[in-house]
């Protein structure tokens, strides 16, 4: 008597096998998932958080322990945070605009908080996600392993009120420290303030233009600790600084003393560290350091305003900007030759009208000299 496996049962073992080749020839090892396919990433959750309302979602912040590893016989460890520096990271739509994010909000949206999961991924995958070049020491057909613990998970409000008591809690240590310092430090002249802390004075007054926001400006800087140590410097770096004020460019202080400062204004800064790198520090400087700097401001480099600047002088509007005296600037006088190659080099574009209204400007003032 002949047996027959009925149909359902035949179809079923092919599609187990068929299964296992496939992910056999993927390199699937036991007990690893796939991801959504472009991102081919395997992951295996090796401890389950047992409270369901708090899976981690869109829209919270989620603090979790990384160690990452190049996959051997033997893992060899690349980074770790443990024990003391935990990531705290956003978790937010805007990361699948950019790949070199994504993949890491995948990851952390199939977690809980107290899941511990093994997530691989082919460095080659890896490097060119994020958008750098592969170390020597891992080939493009290795393996890296992040191992992930999740600690906690906040709403995003929640984690926005604790940064700011934090950083209020840190302005007030700051302002003694600062205190402090001026209390047995003798200054050639008065010290100023601003808004938002910074102690200053000016040794040299320019006579330039201010820089507004989008200007490229360039700068000799000094930076120093309270005792005077001298951390960085652009003699150490053997050039002068150039940077986009406004844009974040650089640290925070930069950016709000900049505009206080003509073309030629040398000046003494002393910034508290919400205002220089804060909480995490930077090579050489720990968290939470006072800083010092010297800043003498050369010129603007490139005038990323050039067109307004153009039609406002056409127009004969004036703009107030709040905190820049812009009615005490001088009036950019360029020849339009001078203006197109200007505003090339920033990748602007004119529109018709623009370019009518800036060609009836010069027109003028060419009239004008020759009269």
């Amino acid at each position: 008597m002949k047996h027959f496996f009925p149909i359902t049962t035949f179809t079923t073992i092919y599609i187990i096998f068929t299964s296992i080749s496939w992910g056999l020839a993927q390199g699937i090892p036991a007990g690893y998932k796939v991801l959504p396919e472009e991102f081919n990433i395997h992951y295996k959750i090796h401890k389950k958080g047992t409270d369901k309302r708090k899976k981690i979602i869109i829209n919270q912040f989620v603090t979790f322990h990384l160690s990452i590893y190049k996959e051997a016989a033997k893992d060899s460890l690349l980074r770790t945070t443990y024990p003391d520096n935990p990531v705290v990271k956003e978790i937010s739509t805007a990361d699948y605009t950019y790949a070199d994010k994504g993949y890491l909000t995948e990851m952390l949206l199939k977690l809980t908080v107290n899941d511990s999961a093994t997530f691989r991924m082919q460095a080659d995958f890896l490097f060119r996600t994020i958008k750098r070049k592969r170390p020597a020491f891992l080939q493009a057909t290795d393996y890296v392993k992040y191992v992930i613990k999740v600690l906690n998970q906040q709403p995003h409000e929640e984690v926005l009120h604790d940064e700011e008591v934090k950083v209020f809690k840190q302005r007030r240590k700051d302002e003694k420290k600062i205190a402090a310092y001026m209390k047995k430090t003798k200054f050639p002249r008065p010290l100023k303030k601003t808004y938002a802390g910074v102690w200053y004075y000016f040794t040299k007054e320019g006579k330039g233009d201010f820089p507004i926001k989008g200007d490229v400006v360039m700068v000799k800087y000094k930076t120093m600790f309270l005792d005077g140590k001298v951390w960085r410097s652009s003699k150490m770096d053997g050039r002068v600084f150039d940077f986009p004020v406004g844009y974040k460019f650089v640290i925070p202080g930069f950016d709000q003393v900049l505009p206080l400062m003509r073309e030629g204004t040398k000046g003494h800064f002393i910034m508290p560290s919400y205002l220089c790198y804060g909480a995490t520090g930077f090579y050489g400087i720990p968290p939470h350091t006072v800083l010092k700097f010297d800043i003498e401001f050369l010129a603007i480099k490139s005038r990323k305003q050039i067109i307004h600047r153009s039609k406002d002088a056409a127009t004969k509007k004036k703009k107030t900007i709040p905190g820049i005296p812009y009615g005490k600037r001088k009036k950019v006088v360029l020849t339009k030759k001078q203006a197109d190659i200007i505003n090339r080099k920033n990748g602007v574009g004119l529109t018709k009208k623009q370019q009518k209204m800036i060609d009836k400007h010069f027109n003028k003032t060419n009239n004008k000299k020759k009269k």
